[in-house]
């Protein structure tokens, strides 16, 4: 699912697109279509948002701030990110500010959703520099959003509202002006030849609905006798915010009658007509500002690239004067002209939000049918012959005391005897790290090996180097793992060893005991800790003394775990559900859970931006599910149907992940593909 958030000088807005359906849907505030973003500083320190906020003016006009967008607005590039706010006393940080009204538009979100969006669309105005938008984006992290962030500039993203609506195709290149509470903004684009919406231009003035409201005012002061002018002045200062609702409300009835009145109750002031006329003629100033990039645009690219249609949306784009004004610059180059209003219902200021969900790229799963390597029919017939990844090719057992190496596109390259001349191979690990690979035997016995273009070059034992008849002891390798000069395994017996390399020697750093055998084992980089699984319990071990710190248990059932060891991040499949553990300050912490049918088998990796990503099979319903891996959120399904009992196989690179089925190993693809 991708959401947006239109971070508007007035109100902001949300739209959530569900990528199965195709579907768009505005995101409702207490059943409205929108909320005002406006805070209130309480004396507590409690940051209230939106129409609560507003509720709260009359205990402290001096504590409400409703002009968030345009105090970024009117900050110097590169100076905003210290911005502080001074209300009724005491002092709040522009970003915390800006990250409460989007964790509001995030929560509602959220619950309208059913959970967290697997991307977010934050939208801007086209004049923001790198200043501005890295606020943006530090306010919504603090926000709590862990989705995967984009940005997009306002009119961009409400060309994609029109292009989805627009009857037939849009004649391209597209100019779209949209006029917001406090700024102006304009992007022209076309069709490049791979498809995609690229500029060709793009501009803005900080003028826009409010400039048309102060042009209400002024005129209403122009109007009133001195005595008048006096309580309209302290009721501006007093109450400014009923002031500019009035004002706003006068512009919009003004854009559909050719007559309104500026009436409120304060004092002793009167009701003033206003003619549209005279709105228009207060505003005239106004009108040329808005519409100056448009007539910017198509001056400039009159002679190579003229503007084939002209879009005007926003909240201001129905003022009649407005309107009138682009529509006599579209006919300049004979362009079409529309309005987003027109093309939807109440569109007209929506259409950013609207339009900002269809700018986030897609994701979807890919499989090839020929398989990219397959074990050999009799190393089928030995026990756990998983083969592992490694840097160009893979390891596998080719014998009971071989392994045996293939790079791909030069096919098999080595061979080697491992263990002792009783010990059978059991267990292979890779160190994608230093680029080595790991066998355990049958007896307890671990080997270390250099890879090297497919070679592989005996590194010795770690710890014992002879062991006899071990397997009589249920000294078994049957999991490993290897980090960053660390390595460690578990016994069948449930004994553990963990080592570290030093100048070149492997020395023994702790030993430790489970209850039962260890299915799968990693190190975590941040904390670092040592996680074991074996199908019962997650367990947490300190690396340095072999210390259990603490874990988490499971009903029984088919159970399965994956690793992010960069982000000491635990996947637990099973039950019908994928619960993510986090490694925290000795802890095994739960950060999300989420069904996904009787999905019994998971694998990490990373999308092609980078992100964990887990991939879950569920068997019943023959499918793979990518989910991503910070928010639990699903990015992706596809059908799909594995030979015998399916195994996962730890990638190596980015955006790939590979299954083992029956002697075939088969790549599955995370696919972006571009909106």
């Amino acid at each position: 699912m991708i959401a947006s958030i239109d971070f508007g000088a007035s109100s902001t807005k949300a739209a959530i697109l569900r990528p199965e359906t195709g579907r768009v849907e505005r995101v409702l505030f207490e059943g409205a279509p929108d909320f005002p973003s406006a805070i209130y500083l309480a004396k507590s320190g409690a940051v209230l948002v939106g129409n609560r906020a507003i509720s709260y003016r009359g205990r402290n006009p001096l504590r409400l701030c409703t002009e968030l967008k345009q105090h970024v607005n009117r900050e110097a590039e590169g100076s905003s990110a210290r911005r502080v706010l001074r209300l009724g006393g005491d002092e709040l940080p522009l970003v915390d500010a800006m990250s409460a009204v989007l964790g509001h538009a995030y929560a509602a979100i959220r619950e309208q959703s059913g959970g967290p969006p697997a991307q977010v669309v934050l939208t801007h105005p086209v004049t923001w520099g790198g200043a501005r938008k890295a606020l943006l984006r530090k306010a919504a992290e603090r926000a709590g959003i862990r989705s995967v962030l984009h940005l997009v500039s306002e009119p961009e993203a409400a060309v994609r509202h029109v292009l989805a609506h627009v009857p037939g195709e849009l004649p391209v290149p597209v100019a779209l002006l949209d006029i917001g509470a406090s700024t102006s903004d304009l992007v022209v684009l076309t069709w490049s030849a791979d498809g995609r919406l690229v500029p060709l231009f793009q501009d803005g003035t900080q003028a826009g609905g409010d400039d048309f409201d102060a042009g209400v005012l002024d005129h209403v002061a122009s109007r009133l006798s001195e005595r008048g002018r006096r309580s309209f002045a302290k009721l501006r200062e007093e109450q400014p915010y009923e002031a500019w609702t009035v004002a706003r409300q006068t512009k919009h009835e003004l854009s559909e009658l050719p007559e309104s009145s500026f009436s409120v109750e304060y004092e002793d002031l009167p009701d003033v007509p206003i003619r549209r006329e005279r709105f228009e003629e207060a505003t005239e100033d106004v009108v040329e500002e808005c519409t100056a990039a448009l007539e910017n645009a198509i001056d400039t690219l009159g002679g190579s690239n003229p503007v084939r249609s002209v879009v005007l949306s926003g909240g201001s784009s129905s003022v009649p004067a407005v309107c009138g004004e682009a529509e006599r610059l579209a006919r300049n180059p004979g362009a079409r002209f529309f309005l987003a209003g027109e093309l939807e219902k109440g569109a007209e200021s929506a259409a950013v939000a609207l339009g900002a969900v269809r700018t986030a790229p897609r994701y979807e799963i890919r499989m090839e049918n020929r398989p990219v390597f397959s074990l050999p029919e009799k190393a089928l017939l030995l026990p756990r012959a998983t083969p592992v990844e490694i840097k160009g090719g893979y390891v596998y057992k080719s014998a009971k005391q071989c392994i045996s190496t293939y790079k791909r596109g030069k096919g098999h390259r080595s061979k080697v005897r491992v263990g002792s001349v009783t010990g059978y191979v059991w267990s292979l690990e890779y160190d994608r790290d230093n680029g080595t690979v790991f066998s355990g035997t049958d007896n307890g016995l671990v080997q270390a090996w250099a890879v090297d273009d497919g070679r592989l070059d005996d590194m010795k034992f770690v710890g014992r180097v002879m062991s006899v008849f071990g397997f009589l002891r249920d000294q078994i390798v049957v999991a490993m793992t290897a980090r960053r000069n660390w390595v460690a395994w578990g016994q069948k017996n449930g004994e553990g060893e963990i080592y570290q390399r030093t100048d070149g020697n492997w020395v023994r750093k702790a030993t430790f005991q489970t209850p039962a055998p260890i299915t799968k084992m990693a190190f975590t980089h941040h904390p670092h800790y040592l996680v074991t699984w074996d199908e019962e319990a997650l367990r947490l071990f300190a690396p340095l003394g072999g210390e259990q710190l603490c874990s988490v248990t499971f009903a029984p059932a088919k159970h399965d775990a994956a690793f992010d060891s960069e982000r000491g991040r635990v996947y637990v499949a099973g039950g019908g559900t994928l619960t993510c553990y986090r490694a925290v300050r000795k802890l095994l912490v739960s950060e999300f859970e989420v069904r996904l049918g009787s999905s019994a088998l998971v694998q990490v990796g990373r999308s092609p931006g980078g992100r964990a990503v887990v991939l879950a099979y569920d068997p019943d319903e023959s499918e793979l599910i990518a989910v991503d891996g910070v928010t639990g959120a699903v990015l992706a399904r596809c059908g799909a149907e594995f030979e015998g009992n399916a195994e996962m196989v730890r990638p190596v690179g980015k955006g790939y992940f590979l299954v083992l089925s029956g002697s075939h190993l088969f790549r599955v693809d995370l696919v972006r593909t571009e909106a």
